[in-house]
Parts: C-alpha cells; structure tokens; sequence
C-alpha cells in the first residue's frame, strides 16, 4: 500500500470487507489527507460534486445550476472548471472510499477523471469494491498510475488485526482479519460475531455475511429490547436523519434531548462522536431502517421531516422524503417550498413537483408560488406572473401572503412595472416586524419605479433603520443592497457606494454569492455612471460574473458576460470585447435589461459597416425586452442603423415608430429615453430632416457620458454646409475626450459610408446659416427676446419656430438606469 501511494494516482479495489478504508488510513498515518466518503452522497446524478464542495467548504448553491447545465449536455466541462478555479491541487492527497457505489452516476466518474487529467499537481487515492470506468491504462503508461491494491496486498499489515484478535480467533487468516476490521469499524462486538462466523464461513464472503446478519440480529435484539420507547424513536430518529443533534431531537418531540444523545453515547449501539452531533454506524443504520416496520416509519417521518426543515436542513428532509415518504413531498414544498429554491435546490424541487397531484399544484398558493418563481427563473416572466397573481388569490395566510407579494413585486421591479407599488403596498403591514421592514425595502424600489425618489429614500433608510437594530446579518445585507439601489437612482453616489460596500462585506462572511453579485452590479453602475471609471466597471462586472457563476446562477452570469462585452464595446476595446464575446452563449435569453448588450453588438457590426445587419438584428431583439423604456430605445437604435446604412424610409417608418411610444420619465427609465432621444436626432440627420433632429434632444443632461453623445448629435444636426467636416471633427473629438471610443468609431464608419448627408426631405425644410445661429443661441440659454434684438427679427417668429418643442423638454435628471 505505501508503494501505491508514491504514484500520483493510487487505487484500492477490493470487495466489501476487505478493510479497505482500515488499510488505507493506516497507510496515511502521518500524511495530511482529505477523505471523501461517498456513500454520503446525496441521491442525484453528479452527486460527487456535491461531495467535493463539501469537502473544500464551497457552496453546494453553487453547484445546482452548473450540475443541471452539465446533466443537459452531458458536458463536465464548466463543472472542472468551477473545481479548478478553487484549487483542489494544493490538497496533498484526496481519498475518496466507496467509489464504487457511484459507478453508475456516469455524470460523476466523467467529473473525476476530468478532474484528474486537469489538476496535474493533485494526488489521488480512490477506494472502491470493483472496477471503475477509468482510463487506467492511458496513466499507468504515462507514469501516474499505480497497479491496483487488491484484496491480497491488503494482506500487508497483518499485525494489526492479529493484535485485535489473536486471543479470540487465532485461527483466522489475514483476510479474514482484514474482514473483520473493515466491518467492525472501531465496533468491539462486530470483531466477536467475526470469530464465531469464522467458525463455519468457508470464505471472506460468507464470513462478511455471516458477521453483519449477527450484527443485525443483535440490533434487533436491542431495538426489540424493553428499553422506553423514547430511546427505540430516538435510533429510529438517528438512522433516518444521519446525524442528529440536541435542536434536532427537540423538534422531533423527545422530551429530554440532551439525555437522550448522552444515553445513545452510552448505549450498545455503534455511534460516530463528535462534541456537538452523533451519527450512527453503517451497519446499525442499515440494520434499523431495514428493520422499521411500515407504522414506525410513516409516524417517525411525519416528524422527522418537518423538524429537519425547522433546523434549516430542508434539503435533508427533501432527500428523506422524496426516498421513503413521497406521499410527504407536497406537504414539505407547501412549506418550504421558497426556502429550498432559495437555499439553490432548483432541480430537487423542480423533480420532486412532478410527485404532487396536478390539483395539489394548481391550489395550493405556495406550489403556486415556487412554480412562478421556476417560470421565472427560466425566464418565462408572463407565466411567472400569472402563476404569482393565481397563487396571491388563493392564499388565506398573511405571511405566506406577504411572501408572494414581495416576490411578485420584485419581478415587476425587475421589469421596470409600476404595478410593483400597488402589488408590495399592502404587504408593508403584514406579518412580524422584520417581514414588514423587508416588505419596506421593496417598497422603496417600487417607488423608484413610479418616480418618487425621495419618498423612496426616506423608506429604504427606516427600513434599513429597524432590521440593523434586530434583523439577522442575512436580512441586514439584503435590504442594504436594495438601500445602495436606491440611492444609486436617487443621485446619492457616495451613500449608494458606502451602503454596497458594507453588504459587500457581509455577503462575503456569510459566503451569499448571490447577493454579492447583485452588489457588483450596483458598482459597476456607479463606476460608469457617477465616475465615467470603466476599467472599475468592467473589473466589477467581471467580479458579479465570478460571483454568479460560483452561487451556479447562469442567466446572471451571462448577464455579466453581456455587460463586460457592452463595457468593452464602448471603450472601443475590440480585443477585450472578442475575448468576452467567445464566452457568451449566444443563443440564450436577453435577460433583464440587456439592450446594451444589443446596442453593443450592432456597435460591432457598425464599425464593419454591416448597418443594414445591425439594424435587422436590432428589430429581431425588440420582441424579447420586456421593459417599455429600453424597447422604446431600441427601436430608435434601429432606425440610426436604417439611416446610417442608407435605407432612408425604413429609417424614417422606425422614427415614427419611436415617436408614437410616449417615453416614460421615472427615473429608472430616463437614461433610456436620453439614449432613445439621442439616437433618433441622429437617425433624422443621417436621414435628411437635420430640423426635426433637434426636437428630439434633451435640453439638460447632467452626465458627462450622456451629454458628450447629446452634444455630438446636436453638432451634427446643426452643423453647416461651410462647416460640416470640421463640426463632425469637434463631435467625434467630444466623444473620444467623454471616453466614448466605440460610439465614435460607429459614426466615423457611418461618415466614411454616408460621404454627405441625405437630400433634404420635401416639406422638410435645411436651416439657413442665419437660422443655425438662433438655434445655436436658443442652446446657450439666450431667451428669444435677445435673440430678437440681436437679430432684429420678431420674437413671434423665433419661440414658435426654432424653440424645442414641449414634448422634448426634459426636467433635470434625477437617476439613471444602471447599465
């Protein structure tokens, strides 16, 4: 066994009974080791990932996304990856005991010998009964690989078991020594029942089975026994639950927890110690589920269940009842169905509905609820609605109440819906005083949405004020996530980015990557945003991308690879925006406000001239964007594209379009209707109409990122035909200056295709020089009075003609859509 362990892949193959493990870990007496036992592994294809999170303390939450991911392509390769980014190889030896049983999981064998191939520093030491699908012969060549230790090398530290049982047994060979070890498993009385088997067994086989039915037998003895009944419930209890401690045995109704766990520390029954939890021997887990009668299950169950999701071991009790109590798996979802979607238990959850009764989930408000919340994270955002608004209907409990409405209304925020208000208002004065702070929080994003900014702020802080004084630390980086959102779009930059980087630091300590990707958005906002920082924005993007891939969130995750490429694009970084693009997964769903991602791709065909490409790609994404603002945006973007590639009545027909959707001015949406503002001046100059271009301009703009695109259309609408090149140079230098490099690249390619501008459309009239210079006065704030004095015109002719009209006029920006 010491030879095997100097290669850097050694394997122990033996039956049951061998002492594999025994002989193992004497073998690495002095090494440093981590074990992975796999027959805890949870009953779900993949199980060994689950397994090594585990061992390496990673987030199993993590795991759900990228374990379905890979169960749909059978591809193992984000899940290597995922492993390999935490550094598995600094481990001196990973030992993983009973492989064998995951031999059919095809899944976690793929996973294990990728993972081997990969992290070529690691060492390994795989423990099973029989042969495993592995490319042994590949590394024995190579040099990696040692032979495997069969049943008969286990034969090399006969001093061991000949010291355990040279008195009771002499007359037992080393296998059948090795036998007795594995099975017993520091159990006195299983070393016993080895020397009487040995009597009649003719094998190590018989003598294993010999040897584990007396275990049995002498189990039912004392389960059968006259001990109190308490205590045949409290093994009952161990056995079905793996370990237990004192809050578990107190939910399940024993009435002296702490008795009971020092009276099974003293019983006869194999336990595995530890200070604060015990577990049961394999063979007395095996012997006592196998001896419950039908009656003894379903009432130990009924109980065990519920208090296994009271501990915060919900998915324990998933697993239990979707093994032995399927009849009990609607009950549990009923229950905690949000807690286990929560906790990163998608798929159990999402399996374990096809075991409730179609009537069961189309009544019952909460499998209401964890439907929508499916629906929605699938991105299937009308039938998440439905489903949340059937389920409200239906609820009669005013916290499960509070919960739906809180969901619902996050889905409308998400969304940019004013419905949110009206949906979260009522849940403001439900349920205990935290529920209805949380309830609060949403409120102040709702409020956000409808436009009332200060009202919003004044919320979001006593919200904040009352879970910091009692809330648990979860509860406390929650809401002070949604705080720093808030006052990101209430123009707070320095209260927004003091609050994100307080939850910052708690969703770190209570490891929620979740949480912390949604705070490096917010960042990255407030980088573009409020400091025009985009090498800050794009390392937070790419730190929100880490975050989501780690908590196994994919559609987040590619909405940060969508983010960094419409980051790249618009620093005119073509090398760093191909580097993201290769990651994106192209055919997947434009997720929440991904119009910049859209705008950023039609960016790139830009610069390749490829306008008419562009703008049918852009007219394909507008179906797919849920909010009205952003779609509105992107059908203007669509008509500059038409305009820049020539096709001057397509470009106009989009115009009209644009112009018959009434841009909405709350101020989640205002930066989306600056874009769309700006784009359709452009589209109408490009187009031939340079006097309608500046109707569309907004008169105030406070962002230095926005107001040089702002001044880059106005110089091209107004620019005359003496000075036209050189007012294009001074908008095009603007933009550069702004650090608008990839927008300034799309206007020199629409230039340098467009070599003069379209004729100017019948009944749309070009300005005169005379003309440009009262516009270009009406814009330094001269009021048409002066201009009247100094031109000597009337002022009649000038406030009707040349002013802006009402519908373009916008009041001072309050906040912006974080990109």
């Amino acid at each position: 066994m010491g030879a095997a362990l100097r290669f850097r892949i050694a394997r122990i193959q033996a039956g049951a009974g061998w002492g594999k493990s025994t002989a193992a870990r004497a073998a690495c007496t002095g090494r440093s080791v981590r074990w992975i036992e796999v027959r805890d592994a949870p009953a779900e294809s993949g199980a060994l990932a689950f397994l090594l999170a585990d061992a390496f303390a990673l987030s199993r939450a993590a795991l759900a996304k990228l374990l379905r991911e890979a169960r749909n392509d059978e591809d193992v390769r984000a899940l290597v990856e995922w492993f390999c980014a935490h550094r598995l190889d600094l481990e001196p030896l990973l030992a993983i005991d009973d492989l064998h049983l995951l031999v059919e999981d095809h899944l976690s064998m793929a996973l294990l010998a990728a993972l081997i191939e990969r992290l070529h520093e690691a060492r390994w030491l795989l423990i099973s009964r029989r042969a495993l699908p592995m490319p042994w012969g590949d590394w024995l060549a190579t040099g990696d690989a040692s032979l495997a230790v069969v049943a008969d090398d286990l034969a090399l530290e006969p001093e061991e078991a000949r010291a355990l049982l040279a008195q009771q047994a002499p007359h037992l060979d080393e296998g059948g020594l090795r036998a007795a070890l594995s099975l017993a498993d520091g159990w006195p009385i299983v070393l016993r029942f080895a020397q009487r088997a040995a009597e009649r067994a003719g094998d190590l086989v018989a003598l294993q089975a010999m040897t584990r039915e007396m275990a049995f037998a002498y189990l039912a003895e004392q389960f059968t026994s006259e001990s109190p009944q308490q205590w045949r419930e409290l093994v009952l209890i161990a056995a079905f639950a793996r370990w237990i401690d004192v809050a578990l045995l107190e939910r399940c109704g024993v009435a002296n927890p702490h008795a009971a766990m020092r009276w099974l520390r003293e019983s006869a029954f194999p336990v595995h110690d530890a200070p604060t939890r015990i577990s049961l021997h394999d063979l007395a887990t095996e012997a006592i589920v196998r001896s419950a009668t039908p009656e003894e299950r379903s009432e130990m169950l009924s109980r065990l269940i519920v208090a296994l999701a009271e501990c915060e071991r919900a998915g324990e009790a998933l697993d239990l009842a979707r093994t032995y109590a399927p009849e009990r798996i609607d009950a549990l979802l009923a229950k905690e169905g949000f807690g286990l979607l929560d906790a990163g238990r998608w798929e159990s959850v999402e399996q374990a509905l096809h075991a409730v009764s179609l009537d069961r989930r189309r009544a019952d408000p909460m499998l209401l609820g964890v439907r929508a919340t499916l629906e929605a994270f699938h991105g299937n955002v009308d039938r998440s609605e439905r489903l949340y608004i059937a389920a409200i209907r239906a609820c009669g409990d005013a916290e499960l109440h509070s919960a739906l409405s809180r969901r619902l209304s996050l889905l409308y925020i998400n969304l940019a819906r004013p419905e949110a208000l009206a949906v979260i208002s009522p849940a403001v004065d439900e349920g205990s005083a935290m529920t209805r702070a949380d309830a609060r929080s949403i409120h102040a994003l709702a409020l956000v949405v409808t436009g009332n900014l200060e009202e919003a702020w004044r919320e979001v802080c006593a919200a904040l004020d009352d879970v910091s004084v009692e809330g648990e630390e979860a509860l406390v980086a929650r809401v002070s996530m949604r705080a720093a959102w808030v006052a990101f779009h209430c123009d707070l930059p320095a209260d927004a980015e003091r609050i994100a980087m307080r939850a910052l630091e708690m969703a770190r300590r209570l490891g929620d990557d979740a949480l912390q990707a949604m705070l490096y958005s917010i960042l990255s906002s407030l980088s573009v945003t409020f400091h025009d920082d985009i090498g800050h924005a794009f390392q937070y993007a790419t730190e929100m991308e880490e975050s989501a891939e780690r908590d196994g969130n994919r559609q987040i995750a590619e909405h940060a690879r969508r983010l960094r490429f419409s980051i790249a694009i618009e620093c005119g970084s073509e090398e760093r925006a191909a580097t993201v693009s290769a990651t994106i997964d192209s055919g997947g769903k434009i997720y929440r406000s991904d119009f910049f991602y859209a705008f950023a791709t039609a960016t790139r065909l830009g610069w390749d001239r490829q306008f008419s490409e562009a703008a049918r790609r852009l007219a394909s994404c507008i179906g797919e964007i849920h909010n009205a603002s952003e779609a509105r945006a992107l059908v203007a973007t669509a008509a500059m594209f038409h305009a820049f590639a020539g096709e001057r009545d397509a470009a106009i027909a989009t115009i009209e379009r644009a112009k018959s959707a009434p841009p909405r001015t709350t101020a989640i949406d205002r930066n989306f209707d600056i874009v769309a503002r700006t784009h359709l001046a452009i589209a109408e100059s490009f187009a031939g109409r340079p006097s309608l271009a500046i109707r569309h301009l907004p008169q105030r703009v406070t962002r230095a990122w926005d107001r040089a695109l702002c001044e880059a259309a106005r110089c091209i609408a107004l620019a005359s035909p003496s000075h036209a090149a050189g007012d294009r140079r001074a908008a095009l230098a603007a933009l550069d200056a702004a650090g608008r490099h990839g927008f300034a690249r799309l206007l020199r390619a629409a230039f340098d295709s467009f070599k003069s501008m379209a004729p100017a459309a019948p009944g749309s009239h070009s300005l005169t020089e005379a003309e440009l210079e009262i516009v270009r006065a009406l814009d330094r704030g001269q009021s048409p009075k002066q201009i009247a004095e100094i031109s000597g015109r009337s002022v009649a002719t000038i406030r009707p003609t040349y002013a802006p009209s009402s519908a373009s006029s916008m009041p001072p920006i309050a906040s912006k859509r974080s990109r």
